[in-house]
């Protein structure tokens, strides 16, 4: 693909989001891997790692019940710090850059995440539309 084909493309789709009355945007890990959080599967992800025989016990009601100290220790140190110290990328910022663009025109915008690092509301998008599929890290902390 030229890239005067591919820049034609991205004129013809934002004309078509400047006309939309609904838009939907759908995230997920490849948006936070940007930001340097790890995904659960693919290379170098958590399931592939050593982190993944902590993750199969700690991770399970099991080893929360017998093992309570260490699986909060490995859950800080290797799940929630890193998504704790991530930034939101120019993805998450466009995303919330095209949402100021909209809504106050009237567009109907939501945003569905797999992701549960609240990037995407750091970045600026608003609570209210972004609907997280698996929940988020910091409610119930």
């Amino acid at each position: 693909v030229s890239f005067f084909a591919m820049e034609q493309d991205i004129l013809t789709l934002a004309q078509r989001i400047t006309k939309c009355k609904r838009l939907v945007v759908f995230s997920g890990a490849g948006m936070s891997k940007e930001s340097g959080i790890s995904t659960f599967r693919g290379q170098g992800s958590l399931w592939s790692t050593f982190f993944n025989l902590s993750l199969i016990y700690f991770g399970t009601p099991v080893g929360w019940f017998l093992t309570p100290g260490l699986s909060w220790k490995a859950y800080l140190t290797q799940f929630f710090d890193p998504i704790s110290k991530a930034l939101p990328n120019p993805g998450h910022i466009a995303i919330a850059d095209l949402e100021r663009l909209l809504v106050p025109r009237g567009v109907l915008f939501t945003i569905i995440t797999q992701n549960v690092d609240n990037l995407h509301q750091r970045a600026g998008s608003s609570p209210h539309q972004v609907h997280e599929l698996h929940g988020s890290v910091y409610r119930y902390i």
